[in-house]
């Protein structure tokens, strides 16, 4: 699935609870993010390679099959080639296997080892991917063949990306097939009742509405963006907040003194 939208439509956050919601279920999830400037090749590799070697630790254990072992062991070798190494699984790596140091021969090598395993345990490995029109050309068709590639095998390897709304564009000038390979999902703004709702429902919790001129307001201001429903609606609250704790301040005071008017 591929999530696209202009900023602050609340892109990153759906991404992240549906990453939550994997992990809860027992997926390998793995979570990276494209950088544009000049390192970021190099960081998201890094960042690619370790995050799956931390997460191999749930593969692990006594008694572990051939297809775990296997899986292990590739995921030691690309590590080795990509990441920092350092993290011992105690298992060899594999030579000639996720360690040619050509992106798409290694991603779909490790992928293929690592999601063979999981089907065993009946998992999936799950890639969530953020600011995806930012990952460098290389490691984003990498991404594209080895998806592609699971597929057909029926692998349980699944991408799961978001980015802005040239996003799709991007992905199917690297593989032509990228376009009828993703459900993709234009996220927009809110409707103004969903983003009335956005603002009414956590205040009701503490007893607190907004008035309709208020909440007209913030709607106009907000034009439906869901950051801005955020930040004026915390900004709101934060005001309404201090100057109730100033009132009751100066009630107490008045009290003391024997004035009993608000």
């Amino acid at each position: 699935m591929v999530l696209t939208g202009l900023r602050g439509v609340g892109k990153t956050v759906l991404l992240n609870e549906m990453k939550s919601r994997a992990s809860d279920a027992g997926w390998f999830v793995v979570s990276i993010e494209g950088r544009a400037d000049t390192a970021g090749a190099t960081t998201i590799r890094s960042t690619l390679a370790r995050s799956i070697a931390v997460q191999a630790r749930q593969l692990g254990g006594p008694g572990i099959s051939d297809r775990v072992k296997r899986a292990l062991q590739s995921i030691n070798s690309f590590n080795l080639r990509f990441g920092t190494g350092g993290i011992d699984f105690g298992i060899e790596a594999s030579p000639g296997r996720a360690d040619s140091g050509d992106l798409e021969i290694d991603v779909a090598e490790l992928v293929e080892d690592v999601a063979a395993a999981l089907a065993e345990k009946g998992s999936a490995f799950g890639l969530f991917v953020d600011e995806m029109q930012d990952v460098d050309s290389a490691l984003l068709t990498a991404l594209l063949a080895t998806q592609h590639a699971a597929g057909q095998a029926g692998l349980p390897f699944y991408i799961i990306g978001a980015g802005l709304p040239n996003l799709p564009s991007e992905l199917a000038e690297r593989r032509s097939y990228a376009e009828r390979m993703f459900d993709y999902r234009t996220i927009s703004r809110l409707a103004d009742s969903d983003a009335a709702k956005a603002l009414k429902e956590p205040v009701s919790t503490k007893g607190v509405d907004f008035s309709p001129e208020a909440l007209g307001a913030i709607l106009q201001a907000a034009g439906g963006y869901p950051y801005f429903l955020q930040e004026y609606g915390r900004s709101v609250w934060d005001a309404r907040g201090h100057h109730h704790a100033t009132y009751t301040r100066r009630r107490h005071r008045r009290h003391r003194h024997g004035q009993n008017s608000p």
